[in-house]
């Protein structure tokens, strides 16, 4: 029988009455300052400006995310100049 002995896993939150506390103020957090809410409407900001690069360097293929978690996606070889690559 598969069975977790002690010791074997782990959690952040688990294992403890301290430790649960403390995850339930963490998720109060999020609730109360509105996080999520925040990452989403600086994320929409951020994205604006790095769609600059996109516009104005040929090796930006394209700029996106969601809430605060963002990308450039630089394309693999341009023609100008001849040969020129994002890495080596």
């Amino acid at each position: 029988m598969l069975c977790i002995k002690p010791g074997e896993h782990g959690s952040t939150f688990g294992g403890n009455p301290l430790a649960a506390k403390v995850g339930i103020a963490s998720l109060r957090v999020l609730v109360e300052e509105k996080l999520a809410e925040n990452a989403e409407k600086l994320g929409a900001i951020f994205r604006e400006e790095l769609k600059t690069f996109e516009r104005d360097h040929e090796m930006v293929e394209v700029v996106r995310g969601k809430g605060l978690l963002n990308a450039i996606v630089i394309k693999p070889k341009t023609e100008k100049p001849p040969g020129m690559y994002a890495w080596h």
